[in-house]
């Protein structure tokens, strides 16, 4: 269907072959989670070298939902009350931001928005605190690898007592999330022990552009843990997170963000979770 490229935030962006089969598997699991209708009116802004650019089309190709195109200018460093004009000027429904993004627009601000997704970096406590007290808006909190076809978690909407770190559940239809010990993929990690975080789909990438290593070492077809299903694979993030008592799952960083100290290894971000 298409090539993505990763951000390069790990090292060289690669280029990652999207399937038509698994954007559509994904499209429709977005459009239940998020519940797009056809009535809806989604915010367009992310560039179109990010694959939200795609779920943003997606969304509303997949539902008949009008795909309102924001203007650059008035998403970058806006006035304040600026950005919240210009999403009611569309009668804005549905909004992907970061959560830096989020910190300009005042609740309730926007009358016709119903859902604020944020991905990209943590949620705050204050966020958290503010966007729960909403009558109209709900805030939801995603996540999601290029690999992995865009999105592969999302909370609930966010309840003052939630975590920031949490990023909810699996994506309905569509994956699982799995926490496995990095050094040995085919070990699972108990409830609230942190490991490598590892996404169970039908719907992940084919592979990287050109990289047939890299492509083995990331995707696998089986798991110890987990009899062979038709068409399932799984992907290798290198994210480090752990799973909750409800089966949410918590991030906690890269795997790389870790340290040893007389031969034992410290994870930071499991560190900075428990502070």
């Amino acid at each position: 269907a298409y090539i993505a490229f990763t951000s390069g935030s790990t090292g060289v962006p690669k280029g990652i072959v999207q399937s038509h089969a698994a954007i559509v598997t994904m499209c429709k699991a977005m459009v239940a989670a998020l519940d797009v209708q056809a009535s809806s009116r989604i915010a367009h802004v992310a560039p179109y070298v990010f694959d939200v650019a795609m779920m943003e089309i997606a969304l509303s190709f997949g539902t008949g939902a009008a795909l309102c195109i924001m203007r650059k200018k008035d998403l970058i460093m806006p006035e304040a009350g600026e950005l919240e004009e210009n999403l009611s000027k569309f009668n804005i429904t549905h909004f992907t931001l970061s959560p830096t993004m989020l910190k300009s627009i005042e609740v309730d601000a926007v009358p016709t928005m119903r859902v604020l997704s944020v991905m990209g970096e943590p949620l705050d406590r204050r966020a958290v605190k503010l966007w729960s007290a909403s009558r109209k808006t709900q805030l939801r909190q995603m996540w999601g690898c290029t690999e992995g076809t865009i999105l592969q978690s999302i909370t609930p909407p966010i309840r003052h007592h939630d975590e920031p770190q949490n990023i909810g559940f699996g994506l309905d239809r569509a994956c699982r999330l799995w926490i496995a010990d990095p050094d040995d993929v085919d070990a699972l990690r108990p409830v609230g022990e942190a490991g490598e975080l590892i996404v169970e789909s039908r719907a992940l990438a084919s592979r990287y552009i050109n990289q047939p290593d890299q492509t083995a070492r990331a995707f696998r077809t089986q798991v110890a843990w987990k009899l062979p299903s038709a068409g399932t694979r799984y992907y290798r993030t290198g994210d480090l997170a752990c799973k909750e008592t409800d089966g949410s799952i918590t991030f906690l960083g890269r795997e790389d963000g870790q340290m040893n100290m007389h031969g034992e290894r410290i994870e930071l971000g499991e560190i900075d979770y428990h502070l």
